[in-house]
């Protein structure tokens, strides 16, 4: 489809129908370019945490503590990537874990400020 398009742009097709081709193209185009975002996304889906995923990931998280959000962010990315699970999932099993911090400044922010006091 991107070489017909291609085509078409440069062809010398009367500019009326030029116009048509090259938007039922495009349209094409993003419709595959959404199907296959839908497709990738349905893959993604949440897979159950086994006992071992969580322990590697305590161990991947263990005395991590965000200095800020791209600090926070850059672990975030790293460890779902290593795990190919969804960054949300992540930062989500490791709030319910009780290591947030690592992977949340917010949640690093709040709790040295609570130890301050």
């Amino acid at each position: 489809m991107h070489a017909a398009l291609r085509f078409i742009v440069v062809s010398d097709v009367p500019s009326e129908h030029k116009r048509v081709l090259i938007d039922v193209l495009t349209r094409a185009l993003r419709e595959a370019d959404a199907a296959e975002v839908r497709l990738r996304n349905a893959d993604q889906a949440p897979q159950p945490w086994q006992p071992e995923d969580e322990t590697r990931l305590e161990s991947m998280l263990e005395r991590k503590v965000a200095r800020g959000w791209q600090h926070a962010d850059e672990i975030l990315m790293g460890i779902a990537a290593q795990l190919h699970r969804n960054p949300h999932d992540i930062r989500a099993k490791a709030t319910q874990l009780g290591l947030g911090h690592a992977v949340d400044y917010a949640i690093a922010r709040t709790q040295a400020a609570a130890s301050k006091e």
